[in-house]
């Protein structure tokens, strides 16, 4: 009985401060039920405007709508719905061809490319077509985060009095001068006079991105001084991106073409364009690193976004038909030299941004070239921080348990390790790692909050001074500023 209460007076004496030492990790655990795992979002409602068609058939009538996104489902493909089908109001009238359906899109930055199925194309006259583009253009600017809307129909540009229309903008509820200024163009530009002058017009470039995985758009505006477009885009390729930090340097010396652009209807029918390049041109872009592939869906993907009702575009090397191509991987037999915009509308990246803690406790914004959903997903952009090692050593995507993003704030759950590996970080160190995390969630839209978990449970902090258990708002003022 001694010794008991000797040994626990020896207890009592061992100073609070050896225990308060030791981290108090939650432990890691069979998932209930209810655990935060994997990705997800709840049901939204959202306001938007809709822009169907007047009884006048030149205008448009703007309607203010509720939308429910159910989760899991872009918001894109809700407003389209809704503009294709207004049977929902009978006093509004489609703007679309009936049966017309959304086949895909891309939203690249504030670029969102439409693919529409080859229904649309059954409009009555070219101006219930120009009546169509316009109201894609103001429905879909209306929505956070998007300027500008490049319409295709079937993987197919269509244009409008023989004239391409390239990227649209909010613009006018009426197309009446729209229209107008769409017959003098086309009656001065395409009339073959030498003061016939040029045309104007916003144009969706690709480029190869730096890590060979992706082909990254920009808006340019472009001036053709002829009916021959391939020749300038080809131009507004080799000028380079304006973000070239992660897009790829092309050769700019030298000509890259033998011969002039030229379209042409091959024997199934469809629509080529034919471009003859020097063997020197390939052979330069691939020794700089640049995926051949990548250079020819860029080129792809450029002329058939933009060129009147083209296929697709063939490719020569010193006037041989390119009969096969490497592409990421796999080699692709191809009919007739023919490369399309869909051979290479999954390769189709954005800009992603992370913020990345800096040793002074300050973040630099990092931006890499990914898939476009990946960019507006918060767990693909917090396994990009992993991956990157911005956070404490010894983490890696598996230390992400689940995101859930509801009424503007995204819960985060991360592992026990990741809350062991931070436990030793100092002030600046803590700051970084948590606004690493707030900052980078808050650049998506519709968060503006952060709450961190660990294993399903809020801490007080990782380390010693910020206080988890609450909403984190974003901090400007650590942001690295250039």
């Amino acid at each position: 009985m001694k010794k008991t209460w000797i040994a626990l007076l020896l207890v009592l004496c061992v100073p609070l401060t050896a225990f308060a030492s030791q981290s108090l990790l939650p432990e890691p655990e069979e998932y209930a039920e209810n655990m935060l795992l994997g990705e997800s979002s709840s049901d939204a409602f959202f306001e938007v405007t809709l822009y169907h068609a007047a009884t006048d058939g030149l205008s448009l009538s703007p309607v203010s709508r509720i939308l429910l996104v159910e989760s899991g489902r872009s918001p894109v493909e809700a407003v389209i719905e809704a503009l294709l089908d207004p049977s929902g109001n009978p006093s509004q009238v489609s703007v679309a061809p009936s049966e017309t359906k959304l086949l895909g899109y891309e939203w690249t930055g504030t670029l969102l490319t439409v693919n529409l199925s080859i229904d649309a194309a059954n409009t009555q006259t070219e101006q219930e077509l120009l009546l169509l583009y316009a109201a894609l253009a103001n429905t879909l600017t209306s929505l956070e985060g998007v300027e500008a809307v490049n319409v295709l129909i079937n993987g197919r540009h269509l244009p409008v009095q023989q004239l391409p229309v390239g990227v649209l903008r909010l613009g006018s509820s009426s197309i009446t001068a729209a229209w107008a200024q769409f017959q003098a163009d086309s009656d001065r530009f395409l009339s073959g006079e030498a003061d016939a002058g040029s045309l104007t017009r916003e144009c969706v470039v690709y480029f190869p991105s730096a890590d060979g995985r992706r082909l990254l758009p920009e808006i340019r505006t472009v001036e053709f001084s002829d009916a021959n477009y391939a020749r300038t885009l080809l131009t507004a390729i080799r000028l380079g991106a304006e973000h070239s930090q992660i897009t790829a340097e092309l050769p700019v010396e030298g000509e890259w073409l033998l011969e002039d652009p030229a379209v042409r209807v091959n024997a199934a029918g469809e629509k080529l364009l034919s471009l003859n390049f020097s063997q020197e041109t390939l052979h330069e872009i691939v020794e700089q690193g640049i995926p051949l592939w990548q250079f020819l869906g860029a080129v792809t993907l450029t002329m058939c976004s933009f060129l009147p009702e083209l296929d697709g575009v063939q490719i020569l090397q010193e006037g041989e038909i390119l009969k096969q191509l490497e592409i990421d991987g796999p080699t692709v037999q191809l009919s007739d030299g023919l490369l399309s915009r869909r051979l290479f509308s999954g390769y189709v990246g954005t800009r992603a941004c992370v913020y990345l803690p800096m040793e002074d406790g300050t973040l630099y914004a990092y931006e890499e070239a990914v898939a476009p959903m990946e960019a507006l997903s918060p767990r693909a952009l917090i396994e990009t921080l992993l991956e990157l090692a911005a956070l404490p050593d010894g983490l890696d995507p598996s230390d992400l348990l689940g995101v859930r993003v509801e009424n503007g704030v995204a819960t985060v759950n991360l592992s026990a390790n990741f809350y062991s590996a931070c436990q030793e970080l100092d002030e600046l160190g803590e700051r970084a790692v948590v606004y690493a995390l707030v900052n980078t969630l808050c650049r998506l839209q519709g968060i503006v909050g952060v709450r961190l978990l660990i294993e399903g449970n809020a801490v007080e902090t990782l380390s010693q001074k910020i206080y988890l258990k609450t909403v984190l708002l974003p901090n400007p003022g650590i942001l690295l500023t250039e």
